[in-house]
């Protein structure tokens, strides 16, 4: 049997029953999107351009561009994505199509470790696939950032205000949620158990959203991601966009020989800076199918917002050799779970929000001081493939059973913020203790992003630690208690070992407890089946810190080497002497007291160090994980530093660049 015809049999809907529903769709009149025709050119002229239409660069060209109007600069803006933009009219995908037109690779993965990794690549980027959770950054993790690397932006008035009007904009609460059945059973479970739980905010403008199939783009715009809010207001402000271009990479005038180092402080700074932007070099076409033709964008000013894994590759390919370019990669490495319940409690997950209930029992595990590092618990997307993706092979009869008993079926993820670690120092091959590594912290035990040698696109290297592999269990496990204490009477792990827990005929969780009869027992088994190293499947939808912010730059550059071709123990060293340096003055943006400040990519400002004119808003900035659904910190930051950006070009006067003057520069 084909899976598609599983599904069917089973009752599960391949796309939306309420595609034409009268009120959520007939009646409403949806923002209709313009896009540049560069048929017939070469080379095009704008004074701004915006790479990538995600959640980072939504919010910037809305800024931008509401800005320039405001001050009659009538700046030429353009947001350029590489991927295509699908109107609403079209969103009826089935999970097939929508992965092949939305997600990166069709669903990228795994890496070279075998980790998947799912991320956006339309018109609103992750915005437009993701499963609405607004959740803030949280406090603890704020206070890191700020005193780890300088970072005092995290802990201002400045960020909360950025994100309360990124809430405000998108409407973002969770007093409208009508749960679903798999995110009631987790809730009350966890009530019953007394752990921590919460209702999760969703960005649906202030209003109810029983959606299971957003993960394929939502078709009613309720879901205020970028193309229904931030790229809406960008439009009505002038900006201009283009779809099926991909930016190959940036284009600088003539190195200067100044004196100073490869990184040179910017325009307020001590150093010059040893690089200008000229324009980018891109690619014009669907890059599924068909021949893409070369296209030269001249500008001055440059933001790029290409998300986690691509922006790393756009500096890489231009040439850039600072070796945090693509290092300190972070995600939330996670792995599903399974629960089936009595025909007299179905769950019907397709009908209700995605993720609207979280747990955070288990949110802080590590030892001191890194003590905010664990594992959140959350429902996951309840279509089919996304739902049995992780769904352990135990034998042809129980998958088919499971297909068959979809309707009272329950999936939730168990999602650790990654870079747990033991506090203890670390050591080369000789057993000495690496400079600097007791102040390392979690990043020596982060991925990378390095240029994929065929492709020229990103390729990722990232293992799972120990620490991180307990942390999911430690959630799995307590999803598992949950589970069994709202009802559910038999739960599946995703190992690739071990037997599912069903509950003994004539016991109940919801009367007994965790005291069901072998239940203890099967939770001390999977903890020690899940200790063992590549046991069961991860993968992970939030990429961060490729493009590490730092109130210090790395100031050896010329001495930096091949960024590509680093080797491990190479990045050892390299990040043991870079716990060590001491970070000289005070510095924009330096929290008080902080010492010892780690190099990063992009400044305070979100400008690279070394180059004049080109920035990064987007995930890839965040100096580490989030621990919670990052689109409202992505949001938050790109708003913070958007409107540095325009406050800098009005205090200078630096706005007012002829984009072709670019065309006649030496590149």
């Amino acid at each position: 049997m084909q899976t598609q015809e599983a599904w069917d049999g089973a009752g599960i809907p391949r796309v939306d029953p309420e595609i034409h529903s009268p009120e959520r769709y007939g009646k409403k009149n949806f923002h209709q999107f313009e896009f540049e025709d560069f048929s017939g050119k070469d080379e095009v002229d704008y004074d701004v351009v915006i790479v990538g239409s995600g959640a980072g660069a939504g919010v910037a060209a809305k800024n931008i561009s509401e800005w320039a109007k405001e001050r009659g600069t009538n700046l030429r803006i353009l947001v350029v994505e590489k991927g295509e933009y699908i109107p609403h009219e079209q969103l009826t995908l089935t999970e097939k199509e929508a992965f092949a037109r939305m997600y990166e690779k069709g669903m990228m993965g795994p890496t070279e470790e075998g980790m998947n990794i799912m991320a956006g690549a339309t018109f609103g980027g992750g915005t437009m696939i993701n499963w609405a959770a607004a959740l803030r950054t949280p406090g603890m993790v704020r206070r890191e950032w700020a005193e780890e690397y300088g970072l005092g932006m995290y802990l201002s008035r400045e960020f909360i205000d950025a994100l309360e009007r990124v809430e405000k904009r998108m409407g973002v609460s969770a007093e409208h949620c009508v749960h679903s059945g798999p995110n009631r059973a987790l809730k009350e479970g966890a009530k019953r158990l007394g752990y921590a739980v919460h209702d999760v905010p969703q960005n649906t403008g202030g209003a109810p959203h029983a959606c299971g199939y957003c993960a394929n783009g939502c078709r009613y715009g309720e879901k205020q991601g970028a193309p229904n809010s931030w790229l809406v207001d960008a439009s009505k402000a002038g900006a201009k966009f283009a779809q099926r271009v991909e930016v190959e990479k940036v284009i600088f005038e003539a190195e200067n020989t100044g004196s100073g180092g490869w990184f040179g402080a910017l325009e307020t700074g001590s150093r010059r800076a040893k690089k200008k932007v000229a324009g980018l070099e891109c690619w014009v076409g669907d890059r599924h199918a068909g021949p893409r033709r070369r296209l030269r964008i001249n500008t001055r000013k440059v933001i790029i917002s290409a998300g986690s894994l691509h922006s790393p590759v756009i500096l890489l390919r231009s040439g850039l050799k600072n070796p945090e370019i693509g290092a300190n990669f972070r995600c939330h490495p996670a792995t599903y779970m399974y629960a089936f319940f009595p025909h007299d409690i179905p769950m019907n997950a397709i009908t209700g929000p995605i993720i609207s209930t979280v747990i955070t029992e288990t949110a802080s595990l590590s030892p001191p001081p890194h003590t905010h590092y664990g594992s959140r618990v959350e429902i996951a997307s309840p279509q089919a493939a996304l739902s049995y993706g992780f769904f352990p092979w135990l034998d042809p009869i129980f998958w088919r059973t499971s297909i068959a008993r979809y309707s009272h079926l329950a999936v939730a993820f168990s999602m650790a913020r990654d870079g747990r670690r033991a506090p203890t120092a670390v050591r080369n091959s000789s057993g000495v203790v690496l400079p600097g590594s007791s102040e390392l912290g979690p990043e020596l035990f982060c991925g990378r992003i390095k240029l994929d040698p065929e492709t020229g696109g990103p390729s990722v290297s990232y293992v799972l630690r120990k620490e991180d592999r307990e942390s999911i269990v430690q959630g799995l496990l307590v999803g598992a208690e949950s589970f069994l204490a709202a009802g559910a009477k038999e739960i599946v792990m995703p190992l690739f070992q071990g037997k599912p827990f069903v509950v003994p005929d004539g016991h109940s969780g919801i009367t007994e407890g965790l005291n069901v009869p072998g239940f203890r027992e099967w939770l001390v088994e999977i903890r020690r089946l899940g200790a063992v190293a590549n046991s069961f499947p991860i993968g992970t939808g939030h990429q961060m810190g490729t493009c590490r912010m730092s109130a210090k730059s790395w100031e050896d550059g010329d001495e930096c080497g091949d960024v590509a071709g680093a080797s491990t123990a190479e990045w050892i060293g390299y990040l043991a002497n870079a716990a060590g340096r001491v970070l000289v003055g005070g510095g924009s943006g330096k929290a008080k007291g902080v010492g010892r400040v780690k190099p990063g990519v992009v400044d305070v400002e979100g400008r690279v160090f070394g180059v004049e004119g080109l920035w990064v808003m987007d995930a890839s900035v965040f100096p580490g994980a989030t621990a919670v659904n990052p689109m409202l910190s992505v949001m938050s930051v790109s708003d913070v530093l958007s409107r540095k950006l325009v406050g800098r070009w009005e205090k200078e006067g630096t706005w007012d660049t002829a984009a072709a003057a670019a065309r006649t520069a030496p590149a």
